[in-house]
């Protein structure tokens, strides 16, 4: 059986939806996770990534500003 990863570094999550780095940076309204110890190293939830992904769909240019907040929350963020 295949492992599915839980998080991914920016530079992944970045090519998991074809966009550069600069490019996640500037409109992912995704947060990284706080992981102990990792302040450098930026980590993502997969699942974040493939619901704010699958809700461009519904809502293009849904970009920074609007979003998931850490468990899902779909509310605004604020700027």
């Amino acid at each position: 059986m295949a492992l599915r990863k839980i998080l991914v570094d920016q530079k992944t999550a970045a090519e998991m939806l074809s966009i550069s780095t600069a490019k996640f940076r500037e409109i992912a309204p995704v947060e990284p996770v706080n992981m102990p110890k990792t302040e450098k190293l930026k980590l993502y939830l997969v699942r974040e990534l493939d619901e704010w992904a699958e809700g461009l769909k519904n809502s293009p240019g849904k970009t920074r500003g609007r979003g998931l907040r850490h468990g899902g929350d779909s509310e605004a963020q604020g700027t």
